[in-house]
């Protein structure tokens, strides 16, 4: 690549236009690397580290699903044409999951905050082998994604120079999916950007980053090989970033006016909401600039969750009748001079065991009947057999310094049938119920033939199923139990353990698809 002198008047730099691809931008790698180093990264990560694992608790039919959040990324240009991902984590939670008869999605039985100190984790990948990838269909996600190897990394919390070995299951972990999620994105109007791979690509000098837009992936060499340097540009006002929009892909460019996605294309390649376009920067018309602004978030607006000195451990548990004893503590702080109470329909109790409280389930109900042959691949109980609701909630209370926490415990006397699915309806969780029936086949029950009942937390589930958190002093977390109508002498239902707005809609998802 030949170095003109308008690359050092300009300090940017700008590619010949591939005529495949859809658009391209280019700035200073300085600049680039300040913007994501600057905290206007730090509200829109969608990336979460899932792990499942055998259960803890010996005996324990099901899985555990550690769900690490991160809260900040940094995209960086490192070094020899490297890009260099650093994910910022503060929040861990484990997860009992489990499925009917390891049939169907997972269902959420049990939530466990977890305090592991921060974390960060780093992604160090050649630029020839990744690129950011947008798809519109499905969830509408941008993430980073790679072809090769990877060089991976912990950073020493109390010095932030020193990096150390990560554990092996980040390894394992990272080296199969090859992708990091970045954010939910809006979709954008134009036809040509619904899918998108976004190859990223230093100059010669290493001060110009170059984003190349296509539609289909394409060797990074032939990219680099195509690649030339700037003409003659004066900035545009404070202009930083620069976007080329050729006219046979955005007709309104023709037409003198500014690309209708420009915000979207700009959001692609820097933190979310954080550039804003200045207008067109050459005779053409085509050329765009971009100068930096003072964030606008895009992540939707979510129910804040009341803070708590005192957190009770776990988090949220459905048991079954007679299941095993369940050890009471705190997530972080003890409380002092705790009081435990229960209150509630499900029957459980408190026991203390030398200094700790333990709170043990309801026992099985006798005479139970099991309607057979029926439809379902797990046999309902018949109503007239336990005619009372098939899953109720007790409320355990630790009080102490004045203080008062309460989690909310749900116990089933019989087995579910069904079970729940999460799906994304926007940005909101889709929940479906579902049985296998006797050919093992998966069957969706109608919505309309589908009660919700929330059995603890105040979370609302819509007659469609689409769950909304409460808007005011929402719980973290919300039991509920889908009731299938179509057959009044059975109890066909399912219950599961919805993590909003603890966690996000898409990590709800996740935990179902580990």
């Amino acid at each position: 690549m030949k170095k003109t002198k308008n690359d050092e008047a300009t300090g940017v730099g700008s590619p010949s236009i591939d005529t495949e691809a859809v658009c391209t931008m280019y700035t200073h790698v300085l600049w680039m690397n300040t913007l994501w180093l600057s905290g206007a990264n730090s509200d829109f990560l969608i990336e979460s580290f899932v792990m499942t694992r055998p259960p803890a608790l010996m005996g324990r039919e099901g899985a555990e699903t550690l769900l690490r959040q991160f809260s900040k990324i940094e995209i960086l240009s490192d070094g020899n044409f490297s890009n260099k991902l650093i994910l910022h984590s503060t929040h861990e939670y484990l997860m009992f999951t489990k499925r009917l008869s390891n049939l169907g999605a997972e269902q959420i039985l049990r939530l466990t905050k977890i305090n592991p100190g921060g974390v960060r984790f780093s992604v160090k990948l050649p630029m020839y082998e990744c690129y950011l990838r947008y798809r519109a269909q499905g969830q509408s996600v941008l993430s980073v994604e790679w072809t090769g190897g990877a060089d991976y990394g912990f950073y020493d919390q109390k010095d932030s120079t020193v990096e150390t070995a990560p554990t092996p299951e980040y390894i394992e972990y990272y080296n199969q999916r090859k992708k990091i999620d970045i954010a939910i994105m809006p979709r954008p109007e134009s036809a040509k950007l619904q899918d998108l791979y976004i190859y990223m690509i230093l100059d010669e000098n290493r001060l110009t980053r170059h984003f190349i837009f296509q539609q289909r992936p394409i060797a990074y060499e032939s990219l680099v090989s195509g690649m030339q340097q700037p003409i003659a540009l004066a900035p545009a006002a404070d202009a930083a970033l620069f976007g080329y929009f050729p006219k046979e892909n955005f007709p309104e460019v023709g037409a003198g006016r500014a690309p209708v996605d420009s915000a979207f294309v700009g959001d692609l390649v820097t933190p979310l909401g954080s550039t804003e376009l200045v207008g067109v920067v050459d005779a053409g018309g085509s050329l765009f600039g971009y100068r930096r602004v003072n964030k606008k978030s895009l992540k939707p607006a979510e129910s804040a969750i009341p803070a708590l000195t005192y957190n009770i451990s776990p988090y949220s548990q459905v048991f079954h009748a007679g299941d095993a004893k369940e050890r009471l503590g705190f997530f972080y702080l003890p409380m002092p001079g705790v009081k435990w109470s229960v209150t509630g329909d499900a029957g459980g109790t408190l026991v203390k065991e030398g200094n700790d409280h333990f709170y043990v389930p309801a026992l099985k109900p006798p005479g139970v009947v099991f309607s057979l042959p029926g439809e379902t691949l797990i046999p309902a109980v018949t109503r007239a057999s336990f005619p009372r609701v098939p899953a109720r909630t007790d409320v355990l209370t630790a009080a102490g310094d004045g203080l008062c926490d309460p989690v909310s415990f749900v116990t089933t006397f019989v087995y579910p049938t069904h079970f729940i699915r999460f799906t994304l309806a926007g940005n909101a969780l889709q929940l479906n119920c579902w049985y296998f029936n006797l050919d093992m086949e998966e069957t969706a029950v109608p919505a309309e033939d589908v009660e919700w009942h929330i059995l603890a937390g105040n979370g609302v589930v819509s007659a469609q199923g689409v769950f909304t958190p409460s808007s005011t002093a929402p719980s973290g977390v919300t039991v509920v139990m889908a009731l299938d109508t179509r057959n009044v002498v059975e109890w066909r239902f399912a219950v599961t353990i919805i993590p909003l707005p603890l966690l996000s809609a898409y990590d709800a998802l996740r935990l179902q698809q580990a």
